[in-house]
């Protein structure tokens, strides 16, 4: 009899959902890789778009620090008023990210191989599946559910037959939770960014980040000539990333 009622109660709670095609999610938000950094993450989705914005954090640093470590100057600058976002168009399969919505990068919606397990577990009120996917040099382990059958997740992180409730990678370097789900009967996600000026990922990564660092460099050896001491900066080190190494990238090795 309770197997039947909690059946009864998920199989309206999911065609509720399916009923609604607006919904707000909040996340706890933690990256561990060069240092602890906790935030909010909010999940908008209206029908096949959605747009996740990382919020500004407690913690966050308010004043630049610099550090000279074995001859090198380590700079951590303040935490931005603009934040990082992420937008997708399904049906554009379209992603669109970055901080200043005139300078956004795009790229053709990830494709993640997620491989669905058979192992379940209750998070809050939902039940969850496990998945496992790797995504730019990092693996995954997600926590999804199909009483919210929509393919959304924080961050770049989607493509599953439910929404991310809970997602780690194997590193234990970033981590989602769901906090809050709120159903509505519309959400309108402004000023979806303009595709037409926005940057190729491919582009960015692979000549504008570097020219950038060459000029970076190159005013970071002016300003510190008297110390005697020359800054060498090729790259951005990308184990201190999200995002390790990038598709096309992994197909040249």
């Amino acid at each position: 009899m309770k197997k039947t009622i909690l059946h009864l109660f998920l199989f309206l709670i999911t065609a509720t959902v399916m009923g609604q095609n607006s919904l707000e999610v909040q996340y706890d938000a933690i990256t561990n890789i060069s240092q602890l950094y906790k935030t909010t993450g909010v999940l908008k989705i209206s029908n096949n778009k959605s747009h996740y914005i990382v919020l500004k954090s407690k913690n966050g640093l308010k004043t630049k620090t610099e550090k000279w470590i074995n001859g090198s100057l380590n700079i951590t600058l303040p935490e931005s008023d603009k934040r990082p976002q992420v937008f997708t168009d399904i049906n554009k399969n379209l992603l669109l990210s970055g901080r200043n919505k005139m300078k956004m990068l795009k790229e053709q919606l990830p494709k993640i191989n997620w491989k669905i397990t058979d192992e379940f577990k209750d998070i809050g009120e939902y039940k969850c599946q496990k998945a496992t996917g790797y995504f730019r040099g990092r693996t995954y382990n997600c926590w999804f559910t199909q009483q919210i059958p929509i393919p959304f997740g924080p961050w770049k992180l989607q493509g599953l037959p439910g929404l991310i409730i809970e997602v780690k990678d194997a590193k234990k370097e970033i981590y989602f939770r769901v906090t809050k789900v709120t159903f509505k009967d519309t959400i309108t996600i402004n000023n979806f960014p303009d595709e037409e000026k926005a940057i190729p990922l491919k582009k960015y990564i692979e000549v504008i980040l570097p020219n950038r660092m060459k000029e970076l460099t190159s005013k970071m050896n002016a300003q510190n000539s008297d110390r005697n001491t020359t800054v060498i900066t090729s790259s951005t080190d990308r184990n201190s990333q999200k995002e390790i190494i990038y598709e096309w990238e992994e197909k040249q090795k």
